[in-house]
C-alpha cells in the first residue's frame, strides 16, 4: 500500500521553500526619486544655452548708420549748412591739388613784375607788387622829363661808359641803371632772360597789359619790330614803344625781346 503524506504539510513545505528563494524587492519610492533626479539634470545639461555672437561688420555698419542719423535729426539746420559747406570745400580742394600740374605750381616762383593776370597763383601780394611797379616807373618817367634822370642818378658802376645805378628800382626787374642810348640818357630795366621761348613771349604780353593799366588814357603804343635798327639781325626781335603825343617833353617806353644764341632777353628802356 501506498503512503499518502498529508496534503497540506506538503504546501506547506513548498511554501515555505518559495518565500526562502524569492529576492528582497527595493525600495520603489527611491529609485523613481533617484531617476526623476538624474532626468532633471540631464534635460537641463541639454538645454541648448544662449551664446552671444560676435558683431559683424555689416551689424556695426547699421549700427553706426543708426547712430549718425539720430546724431542728424538733432543737428539744427544752421549747422547742416556749415558742415555742408565745408565738405564742398574740402572736395573743391582735394580736387584743385589734384590737378595743379609741375608747371602750374612754378607759376609760384615767377617774377611778380611780369606775372599773368590770370594766373591762380596771384593774391593781394601781386596786386601790391604791380602797384609798387607802377608808382616807381611813375616816378621814373618825371625824372627823365624835369632832369634826364639826374635825380634818380645813383652810384657810378663803370666810369669808362658812365653808367651809373638807379635810386629809383622797377619792382621785379634783374638790374636797374643808368646808361646811353643814341647819345641820351636812358633808364634800363633788364626784365628777365631765359632759354625757354614761350614763357619769355607769354611775359612780354603781360608787361604790355601792365603798363596799359599803369598808364592809362593818353598813351599811344606802336610795334617797332620792323625798324631799320633791326635790320642786319638774322634772330627774331619784338619791340613795342609806348608814347605820350600830348606831351613831347615825356620820355618814351620801350620794352624790348631779343634772342642771342639761343637766350632770349627782355628789357625796358626808358628815354
Amino acid at each position: 500500500m501506498k503512503k499518502v503524506e498529508p496534503k497540506e504539510e506538503i504546501d506547506k513545505d513548498e511554501v515555505e521553500k518559495e518565500e526562502a528563494v524569492q529576492p528582497v524587492p527595493e525600495k520603489k519610492s527611491n529609485a523613481r526619486a533617484k531617476r526623476a533626479e538624474k532626468k532633471e539634470k540631464e534635460e537641463e545639461e541639454e538645454e541648448p544655452k544662449e551664446v552671444r555672437k560676435s558683431p559683424t561688420r555689416k551689424s556695426v555698419k547699421k549700427e553706426e548708420k543708426e547712430e549718425e542719423s539720430d546724431a542728424e535729426e538733432k543737428t539744427s539746420p544752421r549747422e547742416k549748412r556749415k558742415a555742408a559747406r565745408k565738405e564742398a570745400a574740402e572736395e573743391e580742394e582735394e580736387k584743385n591739388g589734384d590737378e595743379d600740374t609741375p608747371s602750374e605750381r612754378k607759376k609760384g616762383t615767377r617774377n611778380k613784375l611780369i606775372e599773368d593776370v590770370n594766373d591762380p597763383y596771384a593774391d593781394e601780394s601781386k596786386s601790391k607788387a604791380g602797384s609798387d611797379f607802377c608808382n616807381q616807373l611813375l616816378a621814373i618817367l618825371q625824372s627823365g622829363k624835369e632832369n634826364k634822370f639826374k635825380n634818380i642818378e645813383g652810384k657810378l658802376t663803370n666810369a669808362d661808359t658812365k653808367i651809373n645805378d638807379s635810386k629809383v628800382k622797377l619792382k621785379g626787374a634783374r638790374k636797374n641803371y643808368l646808361s646811353w642810348f643814341k647819345k641820351e640818357r636812358a633808364f634800363i630795366a633788364e626784365l628777365k632772360s631765359s632759354t625757354d621761348y614761350e614763357s619769355i613771349v607769354k611775359d612780354f604780353e603781360n608787361i604790355q597789359t601792365q603798363l596799359d593799366e599803369c598808364l592809362g588814357a593818353g598813351w599811344d603804343m606802336e610795334d617797332k619790330s620792323s625798324s631799320e635798327e633791326y635790320a642786319k639781325l638774322k634772330t627774331e626781335v619784338r619791340d613795342v614803344e609806348f608814347k605820350k603825343e600830348s606831351d613831347e617833353a615825356m620820355p618814351t617806353i620801350r620794352v624790348i625781346f631779343l634772342e642771342n644764341g639761343g637766350k632770349f632777353t627782355m628789357f625796358m628802356r626808358v628815354k
